[in-house]
């Protein structure tokens, strides 16, 4: 049975966030709150609540593999939405994911 986070962008400013625990939004993945099939629509729903609330936009569900319990992307387009703007690497969040030159 496949693991699932919420995930959205912060209306402030655009950057990804993840459904953290308690209700919480986080920039970090490995932060995400994991659901399974029959919880992930509770999360979602409430999750919308900081959509009416202007806090984020653009909430879903997406699949995550779990490593040592903590979430990874399963797809190549979260794995980039996790790492941040795939322009210029030695700025911005990206940055911290960029490899060592």
């Amino acid at each position: 049975m496949p693991d699932f986070v919420v995930t959205a962008n912060r209306l402030s400013d655009g950057i990804v966030v993840w459904r953290a625990a308690e209700d919480q939004w986080t920039t970090q993945i490995q932060r995400a709150a994991v659901f399974d099939a029959d919880a992930v629509a509770a999360a979602l729903s409430t999750a919308m609540s900081d959509v009416a609330a202007r806090l984020v936009v653009g909430v879903y569900q997406t699949e995550v593999i779990l490593r040592d319990r903590t979430p990874v992307p399963a797809s190549v387009r979260e794995t980039i939405r996790s790492r941040g703007p795939s322009v210029r690497l030695d700025l911005g969040i990206q940055a911290a994911h960029a490899p060592a030159a």
